[in-house]
Parts: structure tokens; C-alpha cells; sequence
């Protein structure tokens, strides 16, 4: 079932400006939003470097939206989820292979949030080419 809270977890700009240091060396500046996509869960273009950063955020269960910082961090999960960790797994593969059909994995890392939704929890950077074309899920 798909869910949405209709809560604007970011402002429109929260990132934009933000400068972002990779374990790899990389620095990175965020310039614009492509897109931002929300998945919730119950308890029960980077034109001129041709590459993206994709943030993942843990936000609070979706029953608990509502409830304040200390409620929300008894959710904190410091790991990243399991498909942020297969993406990075699979684009590594892809990109130690050379694939041409693939993205490039430029660099990943993971922090902990000290504020924001859920204190404790997992933010998630990942920075890969961007493939020409049209994408598919808008």
C-alpha cells in the first residue's frame, strides 16, 4: 500500500548550497533538486558534471509523524536500509565492470542525523553518474 503523509519532510531548498565531503576525497556541491521521493513506513541533473547525489533520509514512522524529536529518535536506526546497501553493492559490481548501461558510482557515505527528524538516524549520500534519457518514474 502506498502511503503519503502530505508533511513537507525538507523545504524546497534545505540542501541546495550544501557542500558535502566524501571518505573517497570528494567534495561535492548540491545545486538543484531533481526530484524527491518519500517512502513511508508503518510500525506493524547535474547537467554539467553529468552526475547526482542521492540523499536518503530516515524519517519517523508514519503513525508517529506527529509526535516530537524524543519519539522520533527511539526510532533511530544508525544502518542504512537494506536496498540503499544493495544499490551501493550493485552499482560497485556494475562499475568495477565498466557497465555502460549502469550509472557510475562516484563515491557513498553514511552519517547519522544530530537533528532533524530522527535524531540518531541514518542519512545516506550516494553520488553516481547520470545517464542521458528520460527517467522513467516521474
Amino acid at each position: 500500500m502506498i502511503l503519503r503523509s502530505y508533511i513537507n519532510w525538507s523545504e524546497g531548498n534545505d540542501y541546495i548550497g550544501v557542500e558535502v565531503a566524501f571518505p573517497g576525497g570528494s567534495t561535492w556541491k548540491m545545486e538543484r533538486k531533481i526530484r524527491k521521493v518519500e517512502v513511508l513506513h508503518t510500525q506493524d541533473d547535474y547537467e554539467e558534471l553529468n552526475s547526482l547525489i542521492k540523499i536518503q533520509i530516515q524519517i519517523p514512522l508514519y503513525k508517529t509523524a506527529t509526535q516530537g524529536p524524543s519519539e522520533h529518535a527511539k526510532q533511530a536506526d544508525p544502518d542504512i536500509p537494506h536496498l540503499a546497501s544493495n544499490e551501493i553493492e550493485a552499482l560497485t559490481i556494475l562499475t568495477q565492470a565498466k557497465c555502460s548501461s549502469s550509472p557510475y558510482l562516484i563515491d557513498s557515505m553514511n552519517r547519522q542525523q544530530t537533528d532533524g527528524w530522527v535524531p540518531g538516524g541514518y542519512i545516506h549520500y550516494i553520488v553516481m553518474e547520470m545517464l542521458p534519457g528520460v527517467t522513467v518514474c516521474d
